[in-house]
């Protein structure tokens, strides 16, 4: 009996054992898979944190193996790929939600529709939204009149920031100044009101030029939203979806956000086409949120990153996201909005 017992002992010792080198023997067995990352302009930040990823894809993963590739931008990101069907079963992208926008409806610089687009995780977010120092500024009506830095001419955020005014139907005198011109002009009074964005939501300020006035002036900075309706209405105007309407909650700008605060959320995802093999998203989108601690090692907007956030921009279209990123998502129960 007693030599049944310590037969029985010992082979649950060799079993113990034997599992972990069965499962990296059956790891070291997969065939090693090679993907693309185009990751943007040199120095920007979806460049650097695609960078980022590629360095934690082939840190961590036993058989997947990435390569960054700088490319022209966003833009260019979607039209390389979808030229070429052979990249889309293996190229993974930094993607903005107005140019996957532009894409779908076949607007310039894009020739036709392109369809097919799925984001996997977000890379970051951006707040656009009006800044001023008047108090008696509460919405984007009361913006009837005033002077409004609205960025300078061929910019991105001005771009976003015109037909945003126009569906508001106000009337206003047009600045066309960077963001520090116009933090300089609120003080000295020639500007009323400056479009800008905050970046991963939570800092106590937009930009430097409005973190000096606020950390340094000690000026009492008050945002300025506007509803769904108008952010819905910016989009038809354009013709394509520049980004997605979003109320933050109170304290989500600052400590002077009392109200939940509506305003247009613009997103930086990585995507894919929908080509792309489901299995190597699902790798992938898991890795990003394991390891999202360390983007913000690489860059300061990896804070935005985290384990537990998922994907925004796509108003809980679940169609609209990567399957292989959406059954992550649902393992882990983390909402898409």
């Amino acid at each position: 009996m007693c030599r049944k017992k310590v037969l029985l002992v010992g082979c649950l010792a060799l079993l113990f054992i034997a599992l972990p080198l069965i499962g990296e023997s059956a790891a070291q067995k997969h065939e090693e898979v090679s993907i693309d990352i185009y990751a943007g302009k040199f120095g920007m930040a979806n460049y650097v944190l695609s960078y980022a990823l590629g360095e934690i894809i082939n840190k961590y993963h036993p058989w997947l193996r990435a390569q960054c590739l700088e490319t022209r931008g966003v833009e260019d990101n979607v039209l390389r790929i979808y030229k070429d069907p052979k990249l889309r079963e293996r190229v993974l992208f930094a993607d903005s939600d107005s140019v996957r926008g532009q894409a779908a409806e076949g607007l310039p610089p894009f020739k036709e529709k392109v369809a097919g687009v799925k984001p996997l995780a977000n890379i970051y977010s951006a707040c656009l939204l009006f800044v001023t120092l008047k108090k008696d500024v509460k919405t984007i009506y009361d913006l009837e009149g005033k002077r409004i830095a609205t960025g300078k001419l061929g910019s991105g955020k001005r771009g976003v920031c015109m037909p945003v005014l126009e569906a508001s139907g106000i009337k206003y005198k047009d600045l066309t100044i960077d963001e520090r011109a116009a933090a300089s002009g609120l003080v000295d009074r020639t500007v009323d009101a400056g479009w800008t964005a905050f970046i991963n939501v939570g800092k106590p300020a937009a930009v430097p030029a409005y973190n000096d006035l606020v950390i340094r002036r000690k000026k009492d900075v008050h945002f300025v939203g506007f509803p769904r309706e108008i952010v819905l209405k910016a989009c038809k105007i354009v013709g394509f979806k520049i980004a997605s309407p979003y109320v933050y909650p109170p304290l989500s700008l600052g400590p002077t956000q009392s109200e939940p605060f509506p305003c247009l959320i613009s997103i930086n995802p990585w995507s894919a086409f929908a080509e792309f093999p489901d299995d190597i998203a699902y790798e992938v989108t898991k890795l990003i949120h394991e390891h999202a601690d360390e983007f913000k090692t690489y860059h300061k907007l990896g804070s935005g990153i985290k384990a537990s956030f998922g994907l925004l921009g796509v108003d809980g279209d679940e169609t609209q996201v990567h399957p292989g990123a959406l059954r992550y998502y649902r393992e882990k129960g983390i909402k898409i909005e």
